[in-house]
Formats: C-alpha cells, structure tokens, sequence
C-alpha cells in the first residue's frame, strides 16, 4: 500500500472515531434528558394523585353548599309568599 493511501485510511478512521465520539455524546445527552423527562412525569404524577382526592372533596363541599342555599332560599321565597299570601285571603275572607 502506498503512504497516501495508508494517510487517507488513517484520516477516514479518525473522522469515524470523531463521528461515533460525537453520536455517543448526543446520545448521553438524549439519555439525560429522557431521565430528567421521566422524573418530571413521576413528579406530575404523584402531584396528579394528591389532586385528586382534594378536587373531589371539593365538589362536593361545593355541591352541598348549593344544595344548602337553594333549600334556604326556598324556604324564604315560600315565607314571603306567605306573609302576603295569609293577610290577602284573611282579608277577603274578612277575618282581619
């Protein structure tokens, strides 16, 4: 083999090297960020999971709540209603 030949083997071989050097160090890098990835996703998902049961708890103090106001607003539309209503009929009945 002639020595340019062996120079241009050698040459290929180093920037092969250099190639699989640099795809090596992207590949770590891709790693790190698939481990950073995932413990950002465990972190969401234990947070999901403390959510949960708050949001749930939640609804239904809301629900209750509602449920709580429109008993008692009912009760004061049906004493108004009775205040005014009661007096009309005595009068017409000509009790009052």
């Amino acid at each position: 083999m002639s020595s340019e030949k062996i120079e241009s083997v050698k040459k290929q071989v180093e920037e092969t090297t250099k190639e699989i050097h640099n795809t090596l160090h992207l590949l770590a890098e891709k790693d790190k960020k698939l481990d950073e990835l995932k413990a950002q996703s465990d972190s969401l998902l234990e947070s999901s999971a403390r959510f949960k049961p708050v949001a749930v708890n939640l609804h239904k103090k809301s629900r209750w709540k509602n449920i709580k106001m429109t008993i008692i607003l009912t009760v004061v539309i049906i004493l108004i209603l009775a205040a005014i209503i009661v007096p009309t009929i005595l009068k017409f009945q000509g009790k009052l």
